[in-house]
């Protein structure tokens, strides 16, 4: 008798901790504070990025709820002089939701053939994934994205950003998108975002910003 009240107190216990678990996890009580403070940090990164001013876009809330995102930031940047157009998207999640749905397979779903991706370093600011994305219609609908992962602002190119990032209390995953009719050739207007936002991103999510 004694003993079957054991192996029942044992077994409740390993039940609550593990719904607790699950719980911390999938953020069942709301959202831990360190990843709470991780999502807001998206909203220091500036809106204005020398010549390039942006306007918000907003995404669907339900599928937001459903990637189970912690937040966002999505802005339209256009710059000043030549009117060349690119969409930053970064959201903050638990590792395992953010480092989910790459662009390669989102895409696809969606009847863009994407190209063979290629790693695109970033000097100093780690490295980030490359493709073509192009659909046929009323038009060619063609895209050029660059995508990455990062807990500090430091981004990686990582074939398994779930396993990478792991020990992480959260995870930002990048987009930065550059709609044209020419992807192959178009670099000059990714180039120039990508020397303003990087540096912002850095400052912005880093631990040491964190931590200030």
């Amino acid at each position: 008798m004694r003993n079957s009240l054991v192996i029942a107190v044992a077994s409740a216990a390993i039940i609550l901790l593990s719904a607790t678990i699950h719980g911390k996890l999938t953020d069942r009580w709301g959202l831990a504070t360190e990843l709470q403070t991780a999502a807001n940090r998206l909203d220091q990164i500036p809106n204005q990025l020398g010549d390039w001013s942006s306007e918000p876009v907003l995404l669907d809330k339900s599928s937001l709820e459903v990637a189970n995102v912690a937040g966002y930031l999505c802005r339209r940047y256009v710059h000043k002089y030549s009117r060349e157009e690119v969409t930053l998207l970064v959201v903050c999640g638990r590792p395992g939701q953010a480092a989910a749905h790459p662009p390669e397979v989102c895409y696809s779903a969606s009847g863009y053939e994407v190209s063979a991706k290629r790693s695109r370093e970033l000097t100093v600011y780690g490295s980030a994934w490359e493709a073509d994305f192009t659909r046929a219609g009323n038009g060619t609908d063609a895209l050029r994205i660059i995508w990455a992962w990062s807990d500090d602002g430091i981004w990686s190119a990582s074939n398994s950003p779930r396993v990478q990032f792991a020990r992480s209390g959260y995870l930002y995953k990048m987009y930065i998108i550059r709609r044209t009719t020419t992807p192959a050739a178009d670099t000059t207007a990714l180039a120039s975002f990508l020397e303003r936002i990087l540096p912002e991103c850095q400052k912005q999510l880093s631990l040491t910003n964190a931590q200030s």
